[in-house]
């Protein structure tokens, strides 16, 4: 029990003073769990827009490595035509009959 001295000192509190630390408490509560919600919603679109750049630069890498394949293939298949070509003209017979001096037996 309070001795009577500090008794007078205390100040009866109303009803609203006293719920006010409660309605306090619950507001910050509510507060930290809206700005919870707030940063999951922006980590999740952050990481859809890097999902997103990932997924471009994928396919642009792609793309790239598409367009060297065709380069590269069409100039390995002209370099054969050639290389054919040329050997198709050492193996030629002339006209009249003899070998050219570039056939060799094999």
């Amino acid at each position: 029990m309070i001795p009577f001295s500090e008794r007078r000192h205390c100040v009866a509190l109303s009803k609203e003073q006293e719920e006010s630390p409660l309605t306090v408490k619950t507001s910050e509560v509510r507060s930290t769990a809206a700005r919870a919600r707030a940063e999951a919603s922006f980590k999740k679109e952050e990481r859809a827009k890097d999902g997103a750049l990932a997924m471009m630069e994928y396919l642009a890498n792609a793309r790239m490595v598409r367009e060297r394949t065709e380069r590269l293939r069409a100039l390995r298949l002209a370099k054969e035509e050639a290389d054919k070509e040329e050997a198709d003209k050492d193996r030629e017979v002339p006209a009249d009959g003899k070998k050219s001096k570039g056939a060799k037996k094999r």
